[in-house]
């Protein structure tokens, strides 16, 4: 965590389905770039279903500790990259299940807290959807200790829940339908899609103090918790090295 999708063991489990509008699911690793490297593929075969006015499946993970869960100490964010289908209206809401009693086990009746971020309608194409930590609100029923504690607490469980509703345009999806899934967690800062430019690291298509600024405010920061994006000379850490590697490349026209 974050879900950078590089290993199989990297990608969301499968969680849940509902109301019957799919017929079955799956996640496995692609090749297809979608944001940098390989992503997470999910076919959802949406299926009709003459009961309900919603259908969709969740995706995520149950729980994560250290090492594995790497959360920046300054993340404010929860990022991921979305190429959603052209030919479809799906929706998406973000999950954050806290072990705030630290027994190693989630469970928001008993201790924990749950959080939910805003609906998010997904646009067609590839799409970085960025959500200030701020936002999600505490849906557990009062069970934890009502304070995010995303980057302190020992376990998290997190999870992507993709819908479709006869409200949405085009009405209910009853076809099944691909999307791909990278760069997924929380992050210090919101995040954009990797510039072609080398030294242009904040992706706004010119290398200026800009980018300087953008690897300074990331120093020190481990590289799998942000994603890398002010890692400038690709070696894995972000340092004076990446700030050298954006000075020699002022003014270089992207």
């Amino acid at each position: 965590m974050p879900a950078e999708c590089e290993t199989a063991t990297g990608l969301y489990d499968k969680l849940f389905s509902f109301f019957g509008g799919v017929a079955s699911y799956a996640v496995t690793q692609s090749a297809t770039t979608v944001h940098s490297g390989d992503s997470m593929q999910l076919d959802i075969a949406f299926q009709p279903t003459p009961f309900f006015g919603v259908s969709g499946v969740g995706i995520g993970t149950l729980g994560v500790s250290a090492p594995e869960l790497a959360a920046s100490p300054s993340a404010d964010t929860w990022s991921m990259t979305i190429d959603a289908p052209t030919d479809a209206s799906l929706s998406v809401f973000v999950t954050i299940r806290e072990d705030d009693n630290n027994d190693g086990i989630i469970n928001i009746d008993l201790g924990d807290d749950e959080w939910e971020s805003p609906l998010l309608m997904l646009s067609p194409g590839t799409n970085v959807y960025n959500i200030p930590v701020a936002s999600f609100v505490d849906t557990g029923f009062g069970s934890g200790n009502g304070l995010q504690n995303f980057t302190t607490v020992n376990r998290l469980a997190f999870f992507l829940t993709i819908e479709s509703r006869t409200s949405y345009p085009g009405g209910l999806v009853t076809t099944p339908k691909t999307l791909w899934i990278d760069h997924v967690g929380l992050y210090a800062g919101s995040q954009s899609l990797p510039s072609t430019c080398d030294g242009d690291v904040n992706a706004d298509a010119v290398v200026d103090v800009n980018d300087i600024s953008f690897v300074i405010f990331r120093l020190g920061d481990p590289c799998g918790a942000t994603g890398c994006d002010a890692d400038a000379n690709s070696d894995g850490a972000i340092d004076v090295n990446d700030i050298s590697f954006v000075l020699f490349r002022l003014g270089q026209p992207c």
